[in-house]
């Protein structure tokens, strides 16, 4: 029922059963949906997902108060490419409000982009860096630790190295013909391809079979990312939202493509401004917002309808 892979009957109805059944065979296409509905099953129902689930909730109602500030209320994550660039009017007005917000209100950036790239294109927006970086796909944290200067975090470093077998992972794929994205896109937590996002099918199911734990993200219909499980946009917003003495329920997360998918999922609150690709078009959810407007002032639109932007954005947005 979840992942489409099938019909609910009642099992003490034979011939509604036979009845679905029949639909099933007769189905166009019934083979390729069936396929991904197990590919689906796989990432979503197993041991390790589920064993990190329950970690997590613990490790939150075990943690003690951290030394971070209390009075932190909500994080807003925002996607750099195409979600906050895009249009240069719209950026300044985001900056605006940055400069503005509320003081319960954290401001981080998750981008795909590796650090020294993503400060360079916030730098060519004119846009403000965050105290928080988390870069290459949510497999790297980054804090200010002075003016100018960022610092990778230890700890979430730490837990992604617990179950990253990336030779492995290197080695099996080598043999798949894929083609790499450009040197610097290669990160220690990210292994980078060229691919649709059949092709990221194609190694979920290889690393499956080889009993390889991974993440695969496909975005922007083009790129292929390899993660630690571990790894990714949302669950690195939630390493440092349990700083806070937060969770990813007090959190909006703001993107446009398939890499922001895990964050705009499962955030507490989500925004998607009009531009956003096609690979997201069908994600549904209570408590995601589809703006009419694109870019940073999508962003923006969404923040006012819940209530973190005041109404004068708004009005700038229409001038």
């Amino acid at each position: 029922e979840i992942t489409g892979g099938g019909t609910v009957v009642k099992p003490e109805e034979p011939g509604t059963i036979a009845e679905a059944c029949l639909k099933w065979l007769n189905r166009p296409g019934t083979d390729l949906q069936l396929a991904r509905a197990r590919r689906q099953a796989r990432a979503e129902f197993n041991w390790d997902h589920w064993a990190q689930e329950v970690q997590a909730l613990m490790q939150d109602l075990c943690a003690a108060p951290g030394e971070s500030p209390r009075w932190l209320r909500r994080i807003v994550a925002c996607d750099i490419d195409n979600t906050l660039t895009g249009c240069r009017d719209s950026a300044a007005t985001f900056a605006a409000w940055v400069a503005k917000r509320d003081a319960g209100i954290a401001y981080l950036a998750a981008t795909g982009r590796s650090i020294s790239e993503a400060r360079r294109v916030l730098a060519q927006w004119s846009l403000p860096e965050p105290e928080v970086f988390i870069t290459s796909v949510g497999s790297e944290i980054w804090r200010r630790s002075a003016p100018g200067q960022y610092e990778r975090c230890a700890k979430f470093a730490a837990l992604l190295d617990k179950e990253w077998d990336r030779a492995d992972i290197e080695d099996l794929l080598r043999a798949q013909d894929l083609k790499p994205q450009p040197v610097y896109e290669q990160r220690r937590w990210k292994i980078s391809y060229m691919g649709a996002a059949e092709e990221a099918d194609n190694i979920r199911d290889r690393l499956y079979e080889h009993r390889l734990s991974a993440r695969v993200v496909a975005s922007h219909g083009r790129f292929i990312d390899v993660l630690p499980r571990a790894a990714g946009k949302a669950n690195a917003i939630r390493f440092v939202a349990r700083e806070f003495g937060l969770d990813l329920a007090d959190c909006v997360a703001c993107g446009d493509s398939g890499n922001d998918l895990d964050m705009l999922t499962r955030c507490g609150r989500a925004i998607v401004p009009s531009n956003a690709f096609d690979e997201i078009a069908s994600l549904t959810r209570p408590g995601l917002y589809r703006s009419k407007a694109p870019h940073a002032l999508g962003v923006l639109e969404g923040l006012e309808h819940l209530g973190m932007a005041q109404s004068a954005v708004a009005r700038t947005m229409a001038e």
